[in-house]
């Protein structure tokens, strides 16, 4: 029965991967010179057991999503970049989305892009990536500067989840997605006693929540505080909601944004979630009234 098993699901990767080849193939003949977005991410999963970790996202602060982001390509990648026409899309006068493997390139150049990408040549490893996005992120919501990142972390890949090609409601465009799934692996003492203080601060900082399977598949804490669709990666490889409104300018926090109140700490160009929050003025007795009681099968999943 198990090896009957494992044949199965062999099959099935080998359909799943010759009908995505078929979907990038109908990319280069049909409209080629029409934009394509893409965006590639790695994408964390920390869990405490019961629940999984959650921090403010830095361009759209009303929603929660995993530690993680946008790969980086390196200088060295930029002529091949330019030949295939690929645009960066960037928001706001930040340097954060600086080389981030996130932005607009024909129709036709998608297979070459992706050629590039699958060689992992000039851009971050996914170590590279979540070392550097676990950084920034911990800076950015104002956790203390006594929680260090170890120097040396240790990842294993949970899976990889492909998003489109596809079009996307509202643009002028078709969008392809990546979405890189990898547990933090506590395989030294340093990374154990991280991970516990980690943990331990979302009990204490409005910027970080933990949520269980239930809240990930309803979209929603039972505190009110809304969960990225890319939350269900972490423990589904299908969407089971849609995105969130893509942002089109970087958000400008302050004391007057309605739903919490926001202590301004900006820093040169840095944007979005570098404001902390003071207070989050919501009700204690809210519950989403979607949650099932009979709980969530997973399947075993993030700019």
């Amino acid at each position: 029965m198990i090896g009957e098993g494992l044949v199965e699901n062999f099959i099935m990767y080998v359909v799943r991967e010759q009908l995505w080849k078929v979907h990038i193939l109908k990319c280069k003949l049909i409209k080629p010179s029409e934009d394509m977005r893409v965006a590639f991410s790695a994408i964390l999963r920390i869990t405490d057991g019961k629940g999984y970790l959650f921090v403010r996202n830095l361009h759209r602060p009303e929603t929660f999503g995993p530690f993680g982001g946008v790969y980086k390509y390196f200088e060295e990648a930029v002529p091949q970049l330019d030949n295939l026409t690929f645009h960066p899309q960037v928001v706001g006068p930040g340097d954060d989305m600086k080389q981030d493997i996130r932005g607009f390139l024909p129709r036709k150049n998608l297979p070459k892009f992706l050629r590039w990408y699958r060689s992992g040549a000039n851009r971050e490893t996914y170590s590279d990536c979540l070392c550097r996005e676990l950084k920034e992120e911990l800076r950015e919501v104002g956790l203390p500067k006594t929680l260090r990142v170890p120097p040396t972390l240790h990842f294993r890949l949970v899976r990889s989840v492909l998003e489109g090609p596809e079009r996307v409601p509202g643009q002028p465009y078709t969008q392809l997605r990546i979405f890189e799934v990898y547990d933090l692996s506590p395989t030294t003492s340093h990374i154990k006693k991280f991970l516990k203080r980690l943990l331990k601060e979302a009990s204490e900082s409005p910027n970080l929540i933990i949520a269980d399977a239930q809240e990930i598949r309803s979209g929603r804490s039972r505190e009110g505080k809304v969960l990225g669709h890319h939350c269900g990666y972490l423990l589904w490889h299908k969407r089971i909601r849609p995105d969130t409104p893509i942002f089109v300018s970087a958000p400008e926090l302050n004391e007057q944004t309605p739903s919490v109140q926001l202590k301004t700490a900006r820093e040169g160009a840095r944007m979005g979630i570098r404001s902390i929050l003071r207070k989050e003025r919501i009700p204690q007795n809210t519950h989403n009234e979607s949650v099932s009681a009979n709980g969530v099968d997973g399947d075993s999943n993030n700019s």
